[in-house]
């Protein structure tokens, strides 16, 4: 499972059912709905208004302001012969000051 912490008190972590906020004050878990993929790691925007994830699909990101909405922002390979596209496989990942992602 994977965790980060914004400086306002709320735990972002994941688990085999997906992503989840709760304040360390408690509570009643969110479910941030990013379900069907292996969660390697989370990381949070400078200004903590993206949450990142690092998956088995490649990087996903939501905007934390409304209802999650996640989207792919890995870039993919693809083949030469074939045309085909493969997602990476990301294990790890950290998010600059600029917001550039380091995965």
């Amino acid at each position: 499972s994977a965790l980060a912490i914004s400086s306002t008190g709320t735990v972002y972590y994941s688990s085999a059912s997906g992503v989840f906020s709760v304040s360390i004050d408690g509570g009643t878990p969110t479910d941030l709905n990013l379900d069907d993929v292996e969660i390697y790691s989370l990381a949070l925007s400078a200004d903590e208004g993206t949450l990142f994830a690092g998956t088995s699909e490649g990087v996903q990101s939501t905007s934390l302001s409304g209802d999650p909405s996640w989207t792919e922002v890995t870039p993919k390979i693809h083949t030469l012969n074939t045309g085909d596209s493969l997602s990476y496989v990301i294990t790890a990942l950290a998010v600059a000051d600029d917001g550039t992602i380091y995965a």
